[in-house]
């Protein structure tokens, strides 16, 4: 087993690099167990075993450091011929210190070789609050403790988690205030044994969903404003038209009238399939941020291509594909 750095930290994640010597004939597989272990998460459960050259194999091992004091585990290596199974190695664990970090309250969770923000988007959420989501990249690191303390946050969580270490994938959401235009917040970098800094703009794209106050115009207010303010301007012209007999009032009249008739035609309700995932933009490649458990009906907004955008029925508002699309 090598030796680890001089100085490792609460939260590490770290790589245990072991080497065997197995002088057997037909392995039929190398298995690995972790014994006599305390405040450690061991990440790689089955490790791979590489053969490098002539009775020598090599795998890497991943578990993260969970308290200022840890023993490592005993790590036992069994080799299998046919029918029997053999203990070939067995590398006994030490007891070490790790340090705190010192943290802000922008602190994520995160330790990190290192840490890229590959992609990110953000959209209306309804009237008080965006949807922001982030796709990032990191090795060596516990990326799946990500979390970021803000009062303005109002929910927040893992969308997606990829991880083979050393590399973790996440694709991660936030429900935000819309009065923060910037979302900071810091991870350690193991590299430099800095906190390192993170700054997302949220800005939103006039393509991105629009507020949901304004998509479903049938059930809010300002639409029943609307219908009062078109049938008092129809009395109203009504009224002078009888008066004064001339032509443009009624042409005013006829014009309100069409208006009025188009704003109460009902929106057409389709129904998408269970298991279907909304998106935030018409493409493939769009964040989701939705995902229908059973069938569930909405109102048609718009289309574009191949895509349809609904307000669904538990007001939520997106795109879905037209494969999704119940059709009878």
């Amino acid at each position: 087993m090598q030796e680890l750095p001089k100085v490792v930290y609460n939260g590490q994640v770290i790589e245990v690099n072991l080497k065997a010597l197995i002088a057997i004939e037909d392995i039929q597989e190398i298995s690995t167990s972790y014994e006599n272990y305390t405040n450690i998460n061991i990440l790689t459960q089955k490790p791979l075993w590489i053969k490098e050259n002539d009775n020598i194999y090599t795998c890497k091992i991943y578990m993260q450091l969970k308290d200022l004091s840890v023993k490592l585990p005993d790590i036992l290596v069994n080799v299998t011929t046919g029918s029997n199974t053999l203990n070939s190695e067995m590398y006994v664990g030490k007891k070490i210190k790790t340090q705190a970090i010192s943290q802000s309250d922008k602190f994520c969770s995160v330790l990190a070789q290192s840490f890229d923000i590959v992609n990110f988007q953000s959209t209306q959420y309804d009237k008080d609050y965006n949807l922001l989501g982030l796709q990032i990249n990191a090795t060596n690191a516990n990326l799946y403790q990500f979390y970021i303390n803000n009062r303005y946050i109002v929910e927040q969580g893992i969308k997606k988690n990829d991880i083979i270490y050393p590399i973790s994938g996440l694709i991660y959401y936030f429900i935000i205030d819309k009065s923060i235009k910037v979302l900071e917040f810091e991870f350690f970098n193991l590299e430099t044994l800095k906190m390192e800094k993170r700054v997302i703009p949220i800005r939103l794209d006039e393509e991105r969903v629009s507020t949901q106050t304004d998509l479903k115009p049938k059930s809010n207010f300002n639409q029943l404003y609307k219908i009062l303010l078109l049938l008092s301007l129809i009395v109203g012209l009504g009224f002078i038209y009888m008066l004064k007999r001339k032509k443009i009032y009624l042409l005013l009249l006829l014009i309100i009238t069409i208006i009025l008739i188009t704003v109460l035609i009902p929106t057409r309700t389709i129904m998408i399939k269970s298991n279907t995932y909304v998106r935030i933009l018409p493409t493939k490649n769009s964040t989701t941020f939705f995902h229908t458990i059973y069938a569930i009906s909405g109102e048609v907004l718009n289309t574009r291509g191949k895509y349809t955008k609904v307000i669904l029925e538990n007001n939520k508002v997106g795109w879905v594909h037209e494969k999704d699309i119940i059709t009878h």
